[in-house]
């Protein structure tokens, strides 16, 4: 799948996290309708201070406005909405590691992307984009395995131009392709969000020690409420305990204000998940 790269997602008005309290009977008619809006990129049920967690992708501030007003706040169902907005991402779900393959092998993949990346072939991509362009993006954005010949159909331009501006895209940052696994089939079924403050001096260090931690998916400062957003994966609820634990122990300034257990998800990433209805026909088998 394509996403918004961090050349788009490091803007503070691009991205950010909406907490919604809902109407218990309507919570999951809720949550199912916002999936259908475009700029939600993930939509999550979830446990603890938020009924709803949303991640919206936006171009600027005040279209991000319009939609929490006017669109989101309307939803049946929806008492209230909190946003956070993200001022940078030091880690996100596409460079999540299950650490799987033999050593060698994951850095000669990272080393092949190094090279594709490499400053010499950046492009300023984000700045002027033609129509083509942005066809191209959407494409990739319904199926990121669109050969160039489909992508130059779909753009009406050549394969051979489809491929450089694919290449601008990734080199530039504007674009990535990332692949998602399935937390439980992964055995990661846990996830979770935690809501941090720490002293602002020291806050870009405290988020990159906090993105090289092995559990961590998602690591964004933030510019409303508790300033830090760190998303795990666990193996069990349990270990949730142990990361504020380690947490404590190694970064005593930082203070885990809230968390929020996903109980399930309805869209990732652009996409709708369609296990709830496996999982559904299994609870109602037994």
């Amino acid at each position: 799948v394509a996403m918004p790269g961090a050349a788009v997602t490091h803007r503070p008005q691009c991205i950010a996290y909406v907490e919604i309290t809902c109407s218990p009977r309507l919570r999951l008619a809720a949550a199912r309708s916002i999936a259908q809006h475009a700029l939600a990129l993930t939509v999550e049920l979830s446990t603890g201070g938020a009924d709803i967690l949303v991640t919206v992708c936006a171009a600027d501030l005040p279209t991000m406005s319009h939609y929490i007003l006017e669109h989101l706040s309307e939803v049946e169902g929806v008492l209230s909405t909190r946003l956070r907005l993200a001022t940078r991402l030091y880690s996100e779900g596409g460079s999540w590691r299950l650490r799987v393959l033999p050593q060698a092998t994951a850095a000669a993949f990272e080393r092949l992307r190094s090279e594709a990346m490499s400053p010499g072939e950046r492009s300023d991509a984000a700045g002027s984009m033609p129509s083509q362009m942005k066809a191209i993006i959407t494409q990739l954005a319904i199926d990121g395995r669109t050969s160039y010949a489909e992508l130059a159909d779909r753009a009406d331009t050549s394969p051979t131009t489809a491929r450089r501006w694919v290449s601008e895209l990734l080199s530039s940052g504007v674009l990535i392709l990332r692949t998602d696994v399935s937390a439980q089939d992964a055995g990661w079924p846990v996830e979770t969000y935690l809501w941090a403050t720490a002293p602002i001096h020291n806050l870009k260090d405290t988020a990159r020690r906090l993105s090289l931690m092995r559990e961590a998916r998602l690591t964004a400062t933030v510019a409303a409420g508790p300033v830090i957003a760190l998303s795990t994966w666990l193996r069990t609820v349990e270990e949730l305990h142990r990361i504020e634990l380690s947490i404590a122990e190694q970064i005593p300034e930082l203070q885990v204000v809230d968390r929020l257990i996903v109980i399930r998800v309805v869209k990732r990433m652009g996409r709708l998940r369609s296990e709830e209805r496996r999982v559904g026909k299994e609870c109602r088998s037994r």
